[in-house]
């Protein structure tokens, strides 16, 4: 038999033993493979502690179990220092086993967490399951025979508000297709918290992201001549087509924390179909249509910055020019005119 299967037939013991004895408050019993890890090296240690039986067998542990069943209602507080009780103990919610070598044979040890002192088994008092520890809530339906066991609610991570407002637009696009509204704006985050004074016609409330997106599902499968254009029907306030902006934060209502959400600008649902078409066909001044068929925001094209054009003077470096002269010789033709000659007589 292995470790579950082990605790599977253990819970329906335990079950049995609550209803018998009236504990509202039973716990389910779920495998803890790290603390049967971490008995496994420190057995000694808390046999010696007395926190810590030997048995030969899973199938042992069940056969003692059962016959705890055996056990009269008002005999129950003589038994308060028998171990094999502790399987019955209704606050653990976890157990893990392990077989550790002893001597010539071969021991079972289990741990049961967290506390739960035997001498308190009949403490809370009531129908099985009716009075779970914060937490844990009754087991309705489950493995044959476990039922009024109280078993650990898990409780999942909050959406974020950045995955809440994505999954928001892609339910816009859903509902602009379907209803053919040709002005579903996009929505983008708004004050990021800021708590601000609102129209009731403007804000939304719901316990959670989550509840909130389950909503508009079941919006998103009704026919358009069904739906009720309602100012109470906090769900379409979320597909108003005009709206930009979201803000979402926690407040008490009811004496309750709710998730309470604020839009931006108005757009009253009574005009909620008013503009029709293709989806992005007919955007607000302004906006265009995105893929999804969404309005958005045209980016705006900041005036080019021409730089400042600064004229420097052209330099231009010339190389000096040697310039040399060739002495042109002029040849210039003289026409000599002769004197005349005088000629003195010889005496």
């Amino acid at each position: 038999m292995s470790g579950h299967e082990f605790v599977d037939e253990l819970n329906k013991i335990r079950a049995k033993f609550a209803r018998k004895f009236e504990i509202a408050n039973m716990n389910e019993l779920v495998w803890d493979q790290q603390l049967a890890i971490e008995i496994a090296g420190s057995g000694e240690e808390l046999k010696l502690d007395r926190k810590l039986e030997s048995y030969y067998s899973y199938e042992g542990i069940l056969n003692l179990a059962n016959r705890s069943l055996g056990i009269e209602k008002k005999d129950l507080k003589d038994y308060k220092d028998d171990y094999k009780l502790q399987f019955l103990a209704p606050l653990h919610n976890r157990i893990g086993c392990t077989t550790v070598p002893d001597e010539n044979k071969a021991e079972c040890y289990c741990y049961l967490a967290p506390d739960s002192p035997i001498d308190k088994i009949l403490d809370t008092y009531g129908y099985a399951g009716s009075r779970c520890s914060e937490g844990f809530e009754a087991i309705i339906e489950g493995l044959e025979g476990t039922k009024g066991l109280c078993r650990q609610v898990i409780v999942a991570a909050p959406m974020s508000d950045g995955d809440f407002l994505i999954e928001l637009n892609k339910k816009r696009a859903k509902f602009a297709k379907k209803f053919e509204i040709a002005n579903m704006n996009k929505l983008v985050s708004g004050s990021s918290g800021r708590l601000i004074p609102i129209s009731h016609d403007q804000e939304t409330k719901f316990q959670s992201h989550k509840e909130t997106l389950k909503s508009l599902d079941q919006i998103l499968e009704v026919e358009k001549q069904q739906l009720k254009i309602d100012p109470a029907l906090y769900e379409l306030k979320f597909m108003a087509p005009l709206h930009e902006r979201i803000d979402c934060s926690l407040r008490t209502s009811d004496e309750e924390f709710k998730n309470w959400c604020h839009l931006t600008p108005a757009s009253p649902l009574t005009e909620m179909f008013d503009v029709r078409g293709i989806p992005g066909s007919n955007c607000s001044k302004g906006l265009e249509s995105n893929t999804e068929g969404l309005c958005v925001a045209i980016p705006i094209t900041s005036p080019s910055t021409a730089l400042e054009t600064t004229t420097t003077p052209t330099t231009t470096t010339s190389l000096p020019t040697t310039t040399t002269t060739t002495p042109t010789t002029t040849t210039t033709e003289t026409t000599t005119t002769p004197l005349p000659t005088t000629t003195t007589p010889e005496p």
